[in-house]
């Protein structure tokens, strides 16, 4: 086996309260990681500085199902800065890290697009608003005796 090097610096976004850790399964060479290196699996950790003082850094969600993918990170204070970094590990449980990305702070999950009561029957076309409403798999009309699930 010849030595893993360092994977790329990850591309990692925030909404929703989540952290999306994008990777694109490449070392620090923009390289794909050969068969010889003996790469087994890739995963995320996060730190709310990137100092590397023990401790610092926590493993945080599941490994990458293959060389590249997106990691969710939940479970962050929103408002929070975190740095997030890539851990290769070879067959024999080697790790190397690479560089981080960030600071990056934690979007709070938001309110919903709609605002309350904007969607009334008043303000929706009359010939839709008094006509069916679909949803999923039922079908309700005003008053219909055909009301019911379709």
């Amino acid at each position: 086996l010849t030595a893993l090097v360092a994977p790329s610096v990850p591309d990692v976004t925030s909404s929703k309260g989540l952290l999306y850790v994008d990777w694109d399964g490449l070392d620090e060479n923009a390289d794909p990681y050969p068969i010889s290196s003996g790469f087994r699996y890739a995963y995320v950790q996060v730190a709310p500085d990137a100092s590397g003082s023990p401790g610092a850094w926590e493993r945080a969600g599941n490994a990458f199902p293959g060389r590249k993918g997106v990691a969710l990170i939940s479970g962050l204070t929103p408002g929070a800065e975190y740095h997030a970094r890539i851990v290769v590990v070879d067959g024999l449980g080697g790790e190397v890290s690479g560089n981080p990305f960030g600071p990056i702070a934690v979007n709070a999950t938001q309110g919903g697009d709609i605002e309350p009561g904007s969607i009334l029957g008043s303000n929706l076309d009359p010939d839709f608003a008094n006509g069916a409403v679909i949803t999923g798999a039922l079908v309700q009309t005003d008053g219909a005796a055909d009301t019911g699930v379709k």
